[in-house]
């Protein structure tokens, strides 16, 4: 068994070998470390109990500051195109509860009510689409992703005539070394690219939610505060930069 697989997009295809492949390291090496070409080292979890214990000792296994696992290649792109964030994803307490509450009175059930109409609307859209392609469709392509998309654009106040923008936007950054969705052309310079022009859009957005305010996160997120000072810059693209990977599939 090669662990290092499970870094290997193609495992992911093969459901019957990637269960396999979990199953054999549970039970032999559950917490193993893997080494591969394209990934700095790092050490696997494999088991609920482990994960949970982990997730419970926030004083010990720390967030900051890599959050996440990425190709080396990517990191490198990151860098060269000096795209850092500091999402929720990179932070920890105390720091990490006063980024979250930003957002938390609006996605209470209270609130959430407020868009399930619109929410429902689109979902009658999308099945009217679907039956209007007489019966056969690619149901991913042509339906859940940019349904999906819909309703997160809704919930950002992004408007819809905006959405293959963003679609595309996404993908190309966090499909970097997917050559189905990375942009086209020398890799590091493209991707610089795409994450400015991501950059770019929001910070518009943001500018005219703090000049219009609206009831939507983007909102929420332009005109918030912590300690009594607004949002950096920084700050307050990572909080887009957050809800990247829903857009994105």
């Amino acid at each position: 068994m090669n662990y290092a697989d499970i870094t290997k997009p193609k495992t992911f295809t093969n459901v019957e070998q990637l269960h396999e492949l979990y199953a054999h390291i549970r039970e032999h090496d559950p917490i193993p470390l893997i080494e591969t070409d394209d990934h700095r080292p790092f050490w696997a979890i494999s088991k609920h109990a482990d994960i949970q214990e982990i997730s419970r000792l926030g004083d010990k296994f720390l967030n900051a500051p890599r959050p996440w696992l990425l190709p080396t290649e990517v990191e490198k792109a990151m860098e060269e195109a000096n795209s850092d964030t500091r999402t929720l994803v990179h932070m920890d307490a105390p720091e990490h509860k006063m980024f979250r509450d930003i957002t938390k009175d609006w996605f209470m059930p209270q609130n959430l009510k407020l868009v399930e109409e619109k929410i429902e609307e689109i979902a009658a859209m999308f099945v009217d689409r679907m039956i209007a392609m007489d019966g056969q469709c690619d149901f991913v392509k042509d339906i859940t992703n940019w349904y999906s998309l819909r309703i997160i654009m809704m919930i950002l106040g992004v408007p819809e005539e905006d959405e293959a923008l963003m679609l595309k936007l996404t993908q190309e950054i966090f499909g970097a070394n997917d050559p189905d969705k990375k942009r086209e052309g020398d890799d590091n310079a493209d991707f610089s690219d795409s994450i400015g022009e991501f950059f770019s859009y929001f910070s518009k957005i943001t500018a005219d939610r703090r000049a219009n305010p609206q009831d939507d996160i983007a909102s929420v997120i332009a005109n918030a505060e912590i300690n009594g000072e607004p949002l950096g810059d920084l700050e307050t693209m990572s909080y887009y930069v957050l809800l990247c990977p829903t857009m994105s599939w």
